[in-house]
């Protein structure tokens, strides 16, 4: 396995939310419900800092998220700055489908032409992260920030 991308989910990996907050966010757009989780972004600033021997990037990095076009609107509006650090973003809201439906892995490996086995995905659902491994993608289950760490560095990608 040659690792070249890196596949995020966002809620409970990245964002943290209350769900009355978002409910109320649909209906006041000036509300933000998205809390930024600091370990989460740690890991994603180092995954984005390393560097291949050219000195270029040494990943891609994806998002591949349950979250709905409302939802991924209002994280557009609070968030621009953080969606602009992905090479691409694939939620089911635009697919139609959730996680662990194969169908939207499917679409995110198509719509960004990836080889499953260049592909880590980290998510906080064990069902997303085995449908994942089904279709040959190696899964990091994100239930402690420590181990996800400890997985990336077991797979040298810092």
């Amino acid at each position: 396995m040659t690792t070249k991308n890196i596949i995020f989910d966002l809620g409970n990996v990245l964002f943290d939310y209350d769900y009355i907050d978002l409910r109320q966010a649909h209906t006041f757009p000036e509300i933000n419900p998205f809390k930024p989780i600091s370990h989460g972004f740690d890991i994603l600033k180092n995954c984005l800092n390393q560097l291949d021997a050219n000195g270029d990037r040494a990943y891609k990095i994806y998002v591949l998220s349950n979250w709905s076009k409302v939802s991924y609107s209002l994280l557009e509006r609070h968030h621009p700055e953080t969606l602009n650090l992905f090479d691409g973003i694939v939620t089911s809201g635009e697919v139609g489908v959730k996680k662990p439906d194969r169908r939207i892995y499917e679409h995110l490996l198509a719509k960004y032409s990836l080889n499953p086995e260049d592909c880590i995905f980290i998510d906080d659902q064990i069902e997303n992260i085995e449908m994942a491994e089904r279709l040959g993608i190696t899964g990091i289950l994100c239930n402690e920030f420590s181990r996800v760490e400890y997985h990336l560095k077991r797979l040298k990608i810092y």
